[in-house]
């Protein structure tokens, strides 16, 4: 069974059964097979999310990778790495860990504005504490803190949207 991963421009990010990647396009039934990264960390103990981004710059469709991985051994010890995928380059490659952030992206919480990737993230999942933010053009990493809540008690969901 496929799932969508994320869309952006029109352009839809689907995963098949054996989590091999497609980048389509609806309206023309056209398509392109996203090469699976020799980066990748191994699938046992690994959570993954996707984000297809068009770079207005460089005027080309990227693919971003978040994944992090639990060293349960090591006394839950976090690693998040971030893997992009040039769909004209048609390569890999690997950025800054943002391990160092203490940050571990909460998957299908991401929003593109303004030529930037803001994506929540926290320390424990489902715990966002900070917005980090991927500026396309020169692919910088930068974190923004959440905004402070002052009764919780009520809180139950959080969300990161553009309006």
């Amino acid at each position: 069974m496929e799932k969508i991963v994320g869309s952006c421009n029109g352009l839809v990010l689907v995963l098949n059964e054996e989590d091999v990647a497609f980048l389509i396009n609806p309206t023309s039934i056209e398509y392109r097979r996203i090469p699976n990264s020799p980066l990748a960390l191994p699938n046992r103990g690994t959570s993954t999310a996707y984000a297809p981004v068009y770079d207005v710059a460089s005027d080309h469709y990227k693919v971003f990778i978040f994944s992090y991985y639990r060293y349960v051994l090591e006394g839950d010890l976090y690693c998040t790495f971030v893997d992009v995928y040039s769909a004209r380059m048609g390569f890999w490659r690997r950025h800054e860990s943002i391990s160092h952030y203490g940050a571990i992206p909460i998957s299908g919480f991401r929003v593109f504005l303004n030529g930037a990737l803001h994506w929540l993230a926290g320390k424990k999942y489902c715990s966002p504490s900070v917005i980090v933010v991927v500026d396309l053009t020169n692919e910088n990493f930068f974190v923004v803190p959440i905004p402070t809540i002052t009764t919780t008690s009520l809180l139950r969901f959080y969300g990161i949207l553009a309006l």
